[in-house]
Parts: structure tokens; sequence; C-alpha cells
């Protein structure tokens, strides 16, 4: 748990420094650089936090076998979803 954790807390703040990231630094090779770095990074922590989450049955994909979820979606409400309206 304390790893999902660590990850999740790394991707934010590599999130937040990506949208920190000035828009004329794409403009050298050096920024472009630093900008795919920081994206690889983000993929690496969001990739483990969700194998984590998973491994550690937090998702609804580690709860149901493939027939239960068919089963759950078929039954779920029909319509507009909360979000939606």
């Amino acid at each position: 748990m304390k790893d999902y954790c660590f990850a999740r807390e790394e991707a934010e703040k590599t999130k937040a420094t990506i949208a920190q990231f000035p828009a004329d630094g794409l403009k050298s090779e050096k920024g472009r650089k630093a900008y795919r770095e920081m994206s690889r990074s983000l993929d690496i922590h969001i990739r483990a936090a969700g194998l984590m989450a998973t491994k550690l049955r937090l998702t609804n994909q580690s709860r149901y076998t493939p027939q239960a979820a068919a089963t759950a979606s078929r039954n779920t409400l029909k319509g507009l979803k909360p979000w939606e309206l």
C-alpha cells in the first residue's frame, strides 16, 4: 500500500510539473528532452499505480470475474448518469 501511495504521489507531482512547463520550453532540444523525460516518468508512475491498485484489489477489475462484470453491467440503470445531467 505504501508503494501504491508513493506512485500516486509521484504521478501527481509530475503532472503538476508538466502543467507548469513553459510553452516556449518546447522550442529548444533541451526543453523537449526534459518534457519527454517528465512524460515518461508520469507514464511509469501511472502504470505502476494501476498495477498495484489491481494487485491490492482496489479496482473493480480485480473484484469481478468476466461473467459477474457482464451481469453487473446489464443490471445497471439505463439512461443518463448523474454526472451527465
